[in-house]
């Protein structure tokens, strides 16, 4: 997909699935002239934080490529602790904008069926009609920065990387108990979209 027609912007994950992902893309791109990587959620911590997406993408994939063509790495939160307010909202809202439309996304699949910083058992945040909102894990003591789900539905691609046996029960309710699987705000993405879904699973996630 990269350098075909359209701007060379794709929304890309966080979590711990995609690391091989990223190096794989280390290993296989060789020219990232004119792209543009923006997370599709990212936790409100310091970019040296275990818990930070473009921490985590700047070593698994951006220490891996020469200095040369690096792609832009967009942050959402230009790397620092933002207080959560409507008028930040709006300003992150303005500047995500400015890169869109995006080509592609990818995206991973909690074992809750979450995708993104969209969580079950949140509902309002599920309907946001804005590319970015907060949101907050009840687990956590940070808030999260995420794109919405009819922000990621009117991409061309969406695409799902799935990975480990801890994977299989909610590929499970997607592909074969479908019916029972509406509540999942992955469900609702996919539902809402416009454009090609392709899920990439590994064997041990495979329903």
């Amino acid at each position: 997909m990269i350098n075909s027609d359209g701007e060379n912007t794709f929304i890309v994950p966080g979590g711990s699935t995609p690391h091989l992902f990223y190096q794989h893309l280390a290993e296989k791109v060789t020219d990232w002239s004119d792209v543009t990587l923006i997370p599709s959620d990212e936790r409100l911590v310091d970019e040296t934080s275990a818990e930070s997406t473009i921490g985590m993408i700047r070593k698994t994939l951006m220490q891996r490529i020469g200095v040369r063509d690096m792609p832009t790495l967009f942050s959402i939160i230009d790397g620092i602790i933002i207080p959560k307010s409507d008028q930040v909202l709006a300003t992150l809202n303005s500047k995500l904008k400015n890169r869109m439309p995006a080509k592609a996304v990818f995206l991973g699949i909690g074992r809750d069926g979450h995708t993104a910083s969209l969580f079950p058992d949140d509902e309002k945040n599920c309907c946001i009609d804005k590319p970015l909102f907060f949101a907050h894990k009840a687990s956590e003591l940070f808030q999260r920065v995420s794109i919405s789900a009819s922000f990621l539905a009117k991409t061309p691609r969406l695409i799902f990387l799935v990975s480990g046996e801890k994977k299989r029960p909610v590929m499970k309710k997607i592909f074969i108990n479908n019916k029972r699987s509406d509540y999942l705000p992955v469900m609702n993405v996919i539902k809402k979209a416009t454009g090609r879904v392709t899920v990439f699973c590994d064997q041990d996630a495979a329903p």
